[in-house]
């Protein structure tokens, strides 16, 4: 869980930067993804990555793999099926997970190519 992200859900869309990995089609969907990675909030990591929809959005903004972007976002909550394979017989556990939606503002600060 994303305990960072679980305690600023109660903020009115808050201002993230985070680097743009890449676009990607989900396992379980044919809806496309992009992958950000370092999600930072007052410069304090909150989530080692997300994965966002709106990708159209972040196409108009012409983001490449590696710009640093800052955006306004909402926290929302979503259930994550996680599978354990350590053991003989695989389980799956179904886990509340916390994520962001709603992307604005967006705006490239910066690259790290």
């Amino acid at each position: 869980m994303r305990k960072k992200l679980r305690a600023l859900k109660n903020k009115q869309r808050p201002t993230f930067s985070a680097t743009f990995d890449k676009y990607s089609i989900g396992i379980n969907t044919t809806e496309e993804r992009a992958l950000l990675k370092n999600v930072k909030y007052k410069s304090q990591v909150v989530a080692d990555h997300v994965w966002v929809g709106q990708v159209n959005l972040l196409r108009k903004h012409n983001i490449k793999p590696g710009d640093i972007i800052r955006f306004q976002a909402s926290i929302g909550e979503y259930l994550r099926a996680c599978f354990r394979s350590k053991t003989a017989r695989p389980s799956r556990k179904i886990e509340l997970e916390y994520g962001l939606k709603d992307l604005s503002n967006i705006k490239i600060i910066g690259s790290n190519k």
